[in-house]
């Protein structure tokens, strides 16, 4: 939240210092003050004629610099590609303790780039996600818990990846964690590997997929 409120200011600069916005709002602030002036019968339609116009303009300001943004965003991923999966994985074992829950896993990555790139910092996510009823749109059901860092590591993660190097650059690390077992409810735990790197300024966020992953969640005890 606190990274989406620190862009917003960047965004709407943008978006005011589009040529059309600036020509909306001076055109339809200028008609309106005409209007204000002028008086008469028409006057309260065409100011509402006018501000519909300058919501129109801004509308399409805003959209421009999201077009530009996305277009900006698929270049960026077009240029770097992340792979990630996991190697082995202990789930509760050992037995983390009454009322505990344990994951252990060792997640290898890859990374293929079309320009140099640093990196700056690397996690894997744990997110808890629960199930709901379909009529419950508006539920929220995914938590993420926690970022874990690489085992005995920071999340700093300072690489230099070279496009003229070998590819794909491999790198891999034990991730563990030990958590409180929910009393309500059964959440499934989905797994994510994030990497952000610092030049260029990106974030990459990869799924890691763990077969069997339903059965070995369960719990630390057989069913009776």
């Amino acid at each position: 939240m606190k990274a989406y409120i620190a862009w917003v200011s960047e965004y709407v600069s943008r978006v005011l210092k589009r040529l059309d916005t600036a020509a909306g709002i001076a055109l339809g602030i200028g008609l309106f003050l005409v209007l204000f002036v002028a008086g008469g019968v028409g006057a309260t339609l065409s100011v509402q004629i006018s501000v519909g116009i300058t919501l129109v303009l801004l509308f399409e300001a805003t959209y421009g610099v999201f077009r530009e943004e996305r277009q900006m965003r698929a270049e960026r991923e077009s240029s770097i590609k992340v792979t990630a999966k996991p190697s082995s994985w202990a789930i509760n074992h050992p037995d983390p303790g009454p009322d505990k829950v344990s994951l252990s896993v060792h997640v290898i990555w890859e990374v293929w780039v079309k320009e140099d790139i640093s990196t700056d910092k690397l996690a894997l996510n744990l997110i808890y996600v629960y199930d709901k009823p379909w009529w419950k749109f508006w539920k929220k059901t995914r938590f993420p818990q926690m970022g874990i860092p690489p085992k005995d590591q920071g999340t700093r993660y300072r690489k230099r990846i070279g496009a003229k190097g070998t590819q794909p650059f491999g790198d891999g690390a034990t991730f563990e964690y030990i958590g409180d077992r929910e009393e309500e409810g059964d959440p499934h735990w989905l797994l994510e590997l994030v990497l952000i790197t610092g030049m260029p300024a990106g974030e990459h966020r990869i799924p890691v997929f763990i077969e069997d992953y339903e059965m070995r969640s369960r719990g630390t005890y057989p069913p009776l």
